[in-house]
């Protein structure tokens, strides 16, 4: 479903009970519904990089148990959206880049994140780490990072 105009995530989707990889990158989509993504349980891996996405609601991601790979670079997110990942207990690569994000809320992070991908934001400031967090890889590269407390990456 890349490389097309679709401007919403569509119902039918929901339909795809057993698909465990959706992608829908390079379209001009600007909301995503809890409603469509959870029907589909089974999903591992999902794609909406290169659309028009400006806030994910914190409630989108509940369902998707399954979820371990997440693509949302290249969108226009502007708000902190990580509560919308706290719900997300499998997610393990996150790639948020080249989005308009100007904070990092640790404490909405999953615990199962290893790999979180936040370059070319407006980041300006990052809460301090949890000890259970176990990122192993962060890519902060191209914020706005001025000053963070020596607990900042304490824990990672």
């Amino acid at each position: 479903m890349s490389n097309n105009m679709l401007t919403e995530l569509p119902m039918a989707i929901g339909r795809l009970s057993r698909v465990r990889t959706i992608n829908f990158s390079n379209n001009q989509i600007s909301k995503a519904y809890k409603f469509v993504l959870n029907k589909i349980p089974h999903l591992t891996r999902l794609d909406l990089s290169n659309n028009n996405l400006k806030t994910i609601e914190s409630y989108v991601f509940s369902d998707t148990s399954h979820l371990q790979e997440l693509d949302l670079s290249h969108n226009q997110i502007i708000k902190d959206f990580s509560s919308s990942l706290s719900e997300v207990r499998s997610l393990k690569h996150a790639n948020i880049s080249n989005n308009e994000l100007e904070k990092l809320e640790w404490s909405e992070v999953p615990d199962s994140l290893t790999e979180l991908i936040v370059r070319n934001n407006k980041i300006g400031r990052m809460s301090e780490t949890r000890p259970s967090l176990n990122v192993k890889v962060l890519d902060l590269q191209n914020n706005q990072l001025n000053i963070f407390s020596a607990l900042t990456f304490q824990q990672l």
